[in-house]
């Protein structure tokens, strides 16, 4: 025990805590409750500086508790990408990226410690070892990171790796040695360029006759999914990502100017344990056309439309897409059996709804710029790549696109039936 009750009657006590030759005494008033929380307090305390200071010894850093350089040791050998890896960027990362972030960078990473993981950050970040990286990425191929249970090494599914892939990974090693030369380990910062990508697949939206043809399929699934038509008819005229279109609440639904707020709802799915927000954190305006209107006043007199309940209610969040299938709400919905019903399994997938919403307001007369924000997207760059060939370059136009009122259902009984 490493406190102690010095007046019962009092209520005072003494905490005396001791980790890697460091000892540390503090005296306090209450029970034995406060005396517990004080020693895990200095217990965690010294334990971070312990390991700070094994940091900074490791990478000549300034030891942030004494403020002085460390001497190494003789024959401390210089520290390699891996031991920065380990002891620094895996911290930092906990405290700067979300667990998607860290999950999906886990692999490129992987390939990285492979490659350079034994050599100096110096060395790591010199172009010559960068561009055998690269070469070795190209000519090995893919490498399985994970074991079945019988040990051996699990299938991988593709024979080379593409330069999107191979960006990821350099995109993590800029990023761990940016950290490394901000922090003074680095003297240089490092220069990576990323290789390019093949752009040459076209965007290709549903035709209009296929969309209907969905539309029409969506109406065999009502039993199990209510609202499926409704959901692919809104998505298409306003062309919002799948997580937005089912976290919309009617608090961000503004019918007297005709216009839907995309923002962080306070209420529905936790996402890393915090409210759900848009992509990239960006709050904006998509306008109402007629047709998606007239939808919205049509659901809204048989759900619940309270200010947090969602536009579109499900069971165990969307199973009109995804989710509600299996016992722990995972599964494919029932989107794709609808795509199936018309005919166009692999074809269509639910992101086509946008952009045939893009495509189609490209076509009517609305400005590359205004679709962009529209979208969300985090750049006019990314919108010219992906629908440049459909734009018109026309002026902006506040009206709603001619070319959107063809997406509207032409058949408007299902709901009121």
């Amino acid at each position: 025990m490493s406190y102690k009750i010095l007046d019962k009657n009092k209520g005072t006590w003494l905490v005396q805590v001791q980790r890697n030759g460091k000892r540390v005494t503090r005296r306090g008033k209450g029970g034995v409750r406060e005396a517990r929380k004080m020693e895990t307090l200095l217990t965690a305390q010294l334990e971070a500086e312990a390991h700070d200071a094994k940091v900074c010894a490791l990478l000549n850093l300034e030891d942030p508790s004494t403020g002085e350089q460390p001497k190494p040791a003789a024959g401390q050998r210089s520290p390699t990408l891996r031991d920065y890896f380990e002891t620094r960027w895996t911290e930092h990362a906990k405290v700067v990226q979300n667990e998607q972030t860290r999950r999906t960078s886990r692999n490129p990473f992987n390939y990285i410690l492979y490659y350079l993981g034994d050599k100096t950050l110096k060395q790591a970040a010199q172009p010559a070892n960068v561009n055998r990286f690269v070469e070795a990425m190209k000519t090995n191929g893919p490498i399985s990171f994970t074991m079945r249970r019988d040990g051996t090494p699990r299938r991988l599914p593709h024979t080379e790796l593409k330069n999107a892939t191979i960006n990821k990974s350099l995109q993590c090693l800029k990023a761990l040695l940016n950290l490394a030369h901000l922090e003074g380990v680095l003297p240089q910062p490092p220069r990576i360029d990323m290789l390019p990508e093949d752009d040459s697949k076209p965007v290709v939206p549903p035709s209009e006759e296929e969309y209907h043809a969905i539309l029409e399929a969506c109406e065999k699934f009502r039993a199990v999914a209510p609202l499926l038509p409704e959901v692919v008819e809104f998505t298409a005229l306003t062309g919002l990502r799948r997580g937005e279109v089912f976290n919309l609440r009617w608090s961000s639904v503004e019918f007297d100017r005709q216009v839907l707020r995309v923002e962080s709802q306070r209420r529905g799915r936790r996402v890393n344990g915090q409210a759900w927000r848009p992509k990239h954190g960006k709050w904006r305006e998509v306008p109402l056309e007629p047709a998606a209107l007239d939808l919205l006043q049509r659901i809204r007199a048989l759900v619940p439309h309270g200010l947090v309940d969602p536009v579109f209610p499900s069971r165990g969040g969307s199973p009109y897409a995804r989710m509600d299938r299996a016992p722990k709400a995972a599964g494919k919905g029932y989107f794709p059996d609808a795509v199936a019903a018309a005919g166009l399994s692999g074809e269509v997938s639910f992101h086509s709804l946008r952009h045939l919403y893009a495509v189609t307001s490209l076509l009517g007369g609305r400005s590359i710029s205004e679709v962009s924000a529209y979208l969300g997207h985090s750049s006019i760059e990314l919108t010219v790549k992906t629908y440049g060939r459909f734009s018109f370059d026309a002026h902006s136009r506040k009206q709603a696109s001619p070319g959107l009122a063809r997406l509207a259902r032409r058949d408007k009984c299902g709901l009121n039936q």
